[in-house]
């Protein structure tokens, strides 16, 4: 009868179409991934990452948070997110880690600064200069005190912030002058502060995380393909 024929028809469309969404699941052609990011990097790297990701997979959708590490780690050991861009070193159970090659650091300087016009800063020429910089707790700030102390200079830090992005914004006020990691800084170039990249060996270090129990997501593995793909393109265009 018409109506047997019709039934088939439907019920064989609609096993091809689950066929082709599976195929498009298992060929990263379609599907959901959670991504957070620490918020230095959510300003110009991940977003680029993302988008790269994206623009071959239009089946795909994210959903993307900026976090602190910590939190990262923790939502992603938990299996709430499927993968996260995380400051190291980083220490939490239940997490795989995937080291990304160190990040040169650079100082952000207001465009009438008297340090604007150099193509490379020592941490000498900041001795006494109005500094904003990381707070006390985090590993980059040990570095970069450090840094200083074995040089025998003292920046004047007039202001702290946990958030390396608001450091930035804080040089494009006026307020002094920071070191930051390249990827952190990029965004910020323009008409109100000039990046200059710092003589001295001073690095920033990320992590990709993964959830360290159960199948890893295969659109995490493309993610994270995806983003060490555009960080090699920013560093060699």
């Amino acid at each position: 009868p018409a109506t047997s024929i019709t039934w088939r028809a439907g019920r064989y469309g609609s096993l091809d179409r689950i066929a082709q969404v599976a195929q498009d699941i298992h060929f990263q052609r379609a599907g959901a991934l959670r991504v957070a990011t620490m918020p230095s990097l959510a300003q110009w790297l991940v977003p680029r990452g993302i988008a790269r990701f994206l623009s071959s997979r239009p089946k795909v959708t994210v959903f993307v948070q900026s976090l602190p590490s910590r939190q990262i780690a923790e939502l992603v050991s938990t299996k709430q997110f499927d993968v996260g861009i995380v400051e190291l070193p980083l220490s939490r159970p239940a997490i795989a880690i995937e080291p990304m090659e160190p990040v040169q650091s650079m100082a952000v300087i207001p465009t009438k600064h008297r340090l604007a016009g150099k193509k490379q800063i020592s941490l000498k020429d900041l001795d006494g200069e109005r500094m904003v910089l990381l707070s006390q707790h985090s590993f980059v700030r040990y570095q970069i005190d450090d840094a200083f102390s074995s040089l025998g200079s003292a920046p004047n830090v007039v202001l702290e912030t946990p958030s390396s992005s608001i450091a930035c914004a804080l040089v494009a006020a006026g307020a002094g002058i920071t070191l930051v990691s390249k990827w952190t800084a990029e965004p910020f170039a323009g008409p109100l502060v000039v990046v200059r990249p710092v003589k001295e060996a001073l690095a920033s270090r990320y992590g990709i995380i993964f959830p360290e129990s159960g199948a890893r997501l295969p659109l995490a593995d493309a993610f994270a393909e995806e983003l060490r793909e555009e960080i090699r393109l920013s560093e060699h265009p």
